[in-house]
């Protein structure tokens, strides 16, 4: 079998499918590997590494998709990659089909690809391995973003995300407990931070539980806390989601707090 990994074509998008060491156990269950030049480099893998682990290098989409039966790569496929395809191979990547335009559909049912959409794999528990990850790594760029944006030349209060001797911790709402939160959670904790997080779902809120003390679990409206919190995260997974977090946590805020979600 041939697998292929293209290079992503989107500006800001600086993943790659699959490391040397991805590589390296297709090729040794037999694969033939076909990489496009540079797919790896914004991730600081270079082409030597690829080879290194047995990869033949590509130098155009064409040649890696003529090549292969399996292409793999990250973002969404474009309509200039999908025109590529042909009868009976198959794509691995994130497709995220609900939010596609008709016309992509329509070429994937057109040439009869195989998509495999990373955002939909689940293993053996019935979780979202890939989605999971994800999600943890949002959870952790939220923390990030949220601590940025609190400096003073940020316009934010000027305060530090955790605590230091004689000086209180800084208080952080989450809305939701699901892995976004729970990440982020689990994050604020370890700098010092007094954190609370909201969810309806009594048995998310169960699952931390057992996280240090300084985690205050609440649901309902309106909690005190919230009341003086200097940052707020919230995941949402969808858009009206994300305008009732935004107009909920500016009602309770501290002035110059920060919001990321």
């Amino acid at each position: 079998m041939n697998v292929g990994i293209l290079k992503e074509s989107r500006e800001f998008e600086r993943r790659v499918a699959l490391t040397p060491a991805g590589v390296q156990s297709l090729i040794t269950a037999g694969a033939r590997v076909y990489l496009q030049h540079e797919a790896g480099l914004r991730t600081l893998y270079s082409d030597e590494e690829y080879q290194d682990a047995g990869a033949q290098i590509a130098y155009t989409t064409e040649e890696v998709v003529n090549r292969c039966d399996v292409v793999m790569k990250v973002a969404p496929p474009s309509e200039a990659e999908l025109g590529l395809f042909e009868d009976g191979q198959a794509l691995f990547s994130f497709l995220h089909l609900i939010m596609s335009n008709q016309k992509t559909l329509d070429m994937m049912l057109t040439n009869r690809v195989t998509g495999v959409a990373y955002e939909l794999i689940e293993n053996m528990r019935g979780e979202l391995s890939i989605l999971q990850v994800m999600s943890e790594i949002a959870g952790h760029q939220a923390l990030y973003l949220g601590a940025h944006y609190l400096q003073s030349k940020e316009g934010g209060r000027g305060v530090l995300m955790g605590s230091i001797p004689g000086v209180p911790p800084t208080s952080i709402v989450i809305l939701g407990a699901g892995t976004v939160g729970r990440t982020a959670a689990k994050a604020a904790i370890g700098l010092g931070a007094n954190v609370t997080v909201l969810d309806k779902d009594l048995s998310r809120l169960r699952d931390l539980h057992d996280l240090p003390r300084q985690l205050a679990q609440g649901v309902g409206h309106r909690p005190p806390r919230l009341l003086r919190a200097r940052a707020a995260l919230g995941e949402t997974g969808a858009t009206g989601g994300a305008r009732l977090m935004v107009q909920v946590v500016l009602c309770w805020v501290l002035p110059r707090s920060t919001i990321s979600r």
